[in-house]
């Protein structure tokens, strides 16, 4: 097992020399507009959407070589999707944008109704950031994004007061790579997180023993800026190290295919992310560790004992425990008549639940099931109490549930 010295001579080791890595990263944007021209600042600005092809000479000196993937707004936008479906963050939740660059995560994040932190080392990656967030002509709500970016250098110190209030999930989207000490980094992103937050990493991962690329070889040269991907050992000891001890690799299928399609094993795209944290609990969905719920705002607790509050779609994956689940519907209090709740199991649909004035309690008992199935709810109703004047809770509810191990009659 490396230490952590030994972790940063090997991912540093074959990197040019001489060159002042941090004042790269903060010159980046500037020197690529020189060579390039104001089509690469507007990339920057549009970014994930290319609109026509970059010339790819001042980027790595190849003339025949796009600067930019012409498939890159589907990656991009595949990748951000699908990471932060996997992470779960819930409506509103606090995320933390690690080496926004110019913005366009943090942004996208912002339009899917999270608040938001993006920081940079780079003050002009930021100016480009703050500029098309200023400009969004259509946020989700009728008040402004509720996102925001500071400078700062994570390798050098955590955010400290400028993080304000802990947050729910630090997205690292392809960034970690540009960090001469991503241990550091990670480690000082941790002490902004609430505890039981996640980290979710969108990275490409480089085979063991593989040489660099020689294309990133002389963008380093070029630009002094890293891009020098790991692999997926040193990832792990990266995470490790920075006290995120449990992660999961993910890798994304994203596309429509045909029934015969579906009937072989597909094949995962290129999108490869990572969840980690410091305790196994955030990842039991993919280490099979209890029940897993999913769309359920946190527990709670009355005088019948705990229960959680469900979205209008949810899950819950089981642990092979024989279960009794209470469903409780307001829909009643709140003018509706009937309060449909859909039950499947494993793709197939195994119940609809009425709930009515008179029948506000249901009860659904599963049976025996083995470890892994995956129970899914789908509600026909569902409201804000803040928007119904109930209280100034703003969180979207669909129902409560209960769960208990299932009496058996003798």
């Amino acid at each position: 097992m490396r230490t952590e010295e030994e972790l940063l001579q090997e991912i540093n080791r074959d990197l040019p020399a001489g060159i002042d890595w941090k004042r790269g990263a903060e010159s980046y944007v500037r020197e690529l507009v020189e060579r390039g021209g104001p089509s690469f600042r507007h990339w920057h600005l549009t970014k994930p959407f290319l609109g026509e092809p970059l010339a790819g000479e001042p980027l790595h000196g190849d003339p025949a070589r796009p600067a930019v993937d012409p498939c890159v707004t589907h990656h991009e936008l595949h990748a951000l999707l699908n990471v932060v479906r996997a992470a779960g963050p819930l409506p509103g939740a606090r995320i933390l944008d690690v080496g926004c660059g110019p913005g366009w995560t943090s942004h996208y994040l912002g339009r899917m109704g999270y608040t938001v932190l993006g920081f940079d080392i780079s003050e002009q990656m930021l100016e480009i950031a703050r500029e098309r967030v200023a400009a969004e002509p259509f946020p989700p709500r009728t008040k402004r994004l509720d996102v925001r970016f500071v400078r700062h250098d994570i390798e050098a110190a955590p955010l400290g007061a400028a993080a304000g209030a802990a947050y729910d999930l630090a997205l690292v989207d392809s960034v970690l790579h540009h960090f001469l000490d991503p241990v550091a980094a990670l480690r000082h992103v941790g002490e902004s997180l609430r505890p039981g937050a996640l980290v979710a990493v969108v990275e490409s991962l480089r085979a063991e023993g593989a040489p660099h690329d020689p294309h990133n070889l002389e963008i380093m040269r070029r630009y002094h800026t890293l891009e020098r991907p790991y692999t997926a050992g040193q990832m792990a000891d990266i995470l490790r190290l920075s006290g995120f001890v449990h992660h999961v690799e993910l890798r994304g299928v994203n596309g429509l295919f045909t029934a015969a399609e579906l009937a072989r094993p597909l094949t995962p795209g290129s999108t490869e992310a990572i969840l980690a944290a410091r305790e196994k609990g955030p990842l039991a969905r993919w280490k099979g560790d209890g029940l897993v719920y999913g769309g359920f705002h946190d527990a709670e607790r009355d005088e019948r004992g705990p229960f959680r509050w469900a979205l209008p779609q949810s899950s819950l994956v089981l642990d092979g425990r024989d279960l009794e689940l209470t469903f409780l519907s307001l829909a009643a209090d709140l003018g509706q008549e009937r309060h449909d709740i859909f039950v499947s199991v494993d793709g197939r649909l195994a119940s609809t639940l009425r709930l009515t004035a008179g029948e506000r309690v249901a009860v659904f008992r599963p049976g025996p099931l083995p470890e892994g199935s995956l129970l899914s709810f789908h509600s026909s109703f569902s409201f804000c109490p803040a928007l119904v004047g109930m209280s100034s809770d703003e969180r979207v509810l669909a129902f409560q549930l209960r769960v208990a191990a299932a009496v058996r009659l003798p």
